[in-house]
């Protein structure tokens, strides 16, 4: 019977993703004691809004780079961003426009599938709660009057096509009144404020600049 070992194999796995991240090939593993270990788990407990900051950013400069914002209003959006709690409430971006701006707002998914390519049961309830709050206002936060903003919904990518899958298996289950549509760059014109246009911004793209 073919055996395991459990170290080398956690070792290995361990040691080649800090490899693909850092670019230098060591032993990671050995060199971290138990209390290390203990470190990096704590740390990585931001994981979660790490990866939100770094896609809501990510999703600003592909408003920038679509033209729907121009520079003042994509550096205001990003500053606003950056100074905003990750516990905060409301949408993750929220710009009332103004002389020039595009009055918007935005919630950030950030979601892998927990199957092939469906969310799990969970996942779908969030992303359809942001979707309707887009729609619709958060009451509870006092943000009732959504009418005149162009409503987004910035969904993290995955190169292997499970992300895109999902969400299409999900929005094609939605009653008529719940209006999205994915937003193609270069092609989709965002012209009604009734719409929540699905931006889909690819894993790779999500490093923020200064």
């Amino acid at each position: 019977m073919k055996t395991t070992d459990r170290d080398r194999q956690l070792a290995d796995e361990f040691n080649g993703f800090w490899k693909q991240c850092l670019g230098r090939d060591e032993d990671y593993y050995s060199r971290l004691t138990l209390d290390g270990f203990v470190r990096l788990k704590r740390a990585l407990g931001n994981i979660n809004n790490i990866i939100t900051l770094k896609t809501t950013l990510s999703f600003i400069d592909c408003l920038l780079a679509e033209k729907i914002v121009l520079l003042p209003q994509a550096a205001e959006m990003r500053r606003r961003v950056k100074e905003t709690s990750a516990n905060a409430n409301g949408f993750d971006v929220c710009y009332s426009g103004g002389p020039d701006g595009l009055p918007l707002i935005a919630e950030v998914k950030c979601n892998i599938p927990v199957k092939k390519d469906r969310f799990g049961a969970a996942q779908e309830a969030g992303i359809r709660k942001d979707i309707e709050a887009l729609l619709q206002g958060k009451r509870k936060m006092g943000v009732t009057d959504v009418s005149g903003y162009y409503k987004f919904m910035a969904v993290l990518d995955m190169a292997d096509g499970s992300v895109r899958k999902a969400m299409e298996k999900l929005i094609s289950g939605f009653s008529s009144d719940i209006r999205v549509k994915e937003y193609v760059p270069g092609v989709t014109r965002v012209d009604d404020t009734q719409v929540v246009y699905v931006v889909y911004v690819g894993a790779s793209e999500t490093n923020p600049k200064p």
